[in-house]
């Protein structure tokens, strides 16, 4: 007998310019992305609906067009075909074709005995893309699917122009028959043809972990870094020197983590960015229990290829702010993306700022609201 479809893997319904008449609520939302297209147009993706994470997500995308201060309203919505579908943990990235891709997992949440239902134990990483999003942003390819998976922050390039996903298969339960245990971690799938297929690598075997959301960043010295997100203070790293195949037993770093998402991107000038929470006083921020809760996101650079982060640069000192994403645009301006208490105000904000402000500390101008239901 044939095995039924699976029905995460059907393209979900990619909607212009309209609300779908049973699109639920926005009870919740977080979990952001930004890119910045080449004439200066800023693009912003997270999900939301239903009252947390689980069948009713969906993504959402708006963006602000260049010369101009305000963003438009959410007006691409990334919709599953089945009840439940769930899609999720979205991610922007300017390819080297100046494409914009849209990027995110789908899971078939059919499992009653779980109280959330988020993870099928395979998921699979999906994208779209827009070929002038400056002077065409309507026009978007249909819905592909890359590989198993979940990949929550931006690919980057090796030396040859492949693209290198970050990519994970949890490693908690439920587990799918067709996942190995060997398969299930942290590792790279990569792409040799622009993004139609991207096949995934070896996992890297790292301590404390959790949901992975790791960075793979390629080093001048030929080596590929992983960084991921861990459930202690610290995210942990872990170095391949042989493409993906094999990594180096995985350690602790130097990079503060409260269990949650981080971003380390390169700037322009060659430096390392990160962004993530700034160890706090345990006494002022009592109500962030354990160590150091969700609160002052702050921005570091690296010149030694993260061995040591510089600057310090305060962003937003509010419980809770989390998940960060960025891009720096053409004129070398840093946008900052991430989310503000997710079911209270459910905010999606944004920083802007320089290399030169990290390094010197000069104060963050107010950050400003993308977008609240």
């Amino acid at each position: 007998m044939t095995a039924p479809t699976d029905p995460a893997h059907q393209p979900a319904s990619v909607h212009l310019h309209r609300f779908p008449k049973d699109l639920p609520r926005r009870a919740f939302q977080g979990i952001p992305g930004i890119a910045c297209s080449p004439a200066g147009t800023l693009w912003a993706t997270w999900y939301g609906g239903g009252v947390d994470e689980g069948p009713d997500n969906y993504i959402l995308l708006a963006n602000r067009p260049q010369n101009t201060n305000g963003w438009t309203q959410p007006w691409l919505i990334v919709q599953p075909t089945h009840p439940k579908v769930r899609t999720f943990d979205p991610t922007l990235w300017l390819d080297p074709l100046k494409r914009l891709w849209l990027f995110w997992a789908q899971v078939h949440c059919n499992l009653e005995t779980e109280k959330r239902q988020i993870w099928d134990g395979r998921a699979g990483v999906w994208g779209i893309y827009c070929d002038k999003p400056d002077t065409h942003p309507n026009q978007w390819s249909a819905p592909g699917r890359l590989c198993d998976g979940i990949m929550m922050n931006k690919p980057t390039l090796d030396a040859d122009h492949n693209w290198l996903l970050p990519c994970t298969l949890w490693d908690i339960p439920p587990y799918h028959a067709d996942i190995a245990e060997h398969q299930r971690g942290p590792t790279v799938a990569i792409s040799s043809d622009k993004g139609a297929t991207a096949q995934m690598q070896n996992i890297a075997n790292l301590p404390d972990r959790t949901y992975d959301e790791h960075s793979i960043i390629p080093l001048p010295d030929g080596r590929w870094v992983m960084w991921a997100r861990s459930n202690t203070q610290t995210a942990t790293v872990s170095y391949s020197s042989d493409r993906g195949r094999t990594w180096t037993p995985g350690s602790h770093c130097n990079i503060p983590c409260p269990n949650t998402r981080f971003f380390v991107g390169r700037l322009q000038s060659g430096a390392l960015l990160l962004i993530s929470h700034r160890p706090t006083d345990a006494k002022a921020h009592a109500q962030q229990a354990p160590w150091p809760g969700r609160s002052h996101l702050t921005a570091w650079v690296s010149d030694d290829q993260g061995k040591t982060w510089l600057g310090g640069l305060l962003l937003d000192e509010r419980w809770p702010v989390s998940y960060p994403d960025a891009d720096q645009a053409p004129n070398g301006t840093i946008h900052v993306i991430y989310d503000y208490d997710r079911q209270g105000d459910k905010q999606i904000m944004l920083a802007s700022i320089t290399e030169k402000q990290i390094r010197t500390g000069s104060p963050v101008t107010n950050p400003t609201v993308v977008n609240t239901p």
